[in-house]
């Protein structure tokens, strides 16, 4: 799969995270940042969104995100809501799709 089809995509995830007073500069442009083409969070959301799929995923929302205190770094449940794009955890995917141990 070539990612840069998905570029436009990618940018509106970029420019979303930019134009939020929830998070900082920094959310982008740190070495973990999201503007970093080689993190790999905006692009899941990016292909997702475009693709309409899934994410499953364990990582948690930022629970304690808020204007006052911006924070310094995203994370996917929360973009992915913020965008539309379904985002689940494993222990749900399992229920999904009928896994029994």
């Amino acid at each position: 799969l070539d990612h840069r089809i998905y570029n436009q995509e990618w940018g509106s995830v970029l420019q979303h995270i930019d134009s939020s007073d929830l998070y900082k500069e920094t959310a982008l442009t740190s070495d973990r940042g999201w503007a970093n083409d080689t993190i790999a969070d905006g692009w899941l959301i990016a292909i997702a969104r475009r693709e309409r799929f899934t994410i499953v995923t364990d990582e948690t929302k930022n629970a304690n995100i808020n204007r006052i205190n911006p924070s310094k770094a995203c994370k996917i449940p929360d973009i992915a809501s913020d965008l539309g794009v379904r985002c689940i955890t494993m222990l749900d995917f399992f229920k999904e799709i009928g896994l029994k141990i």
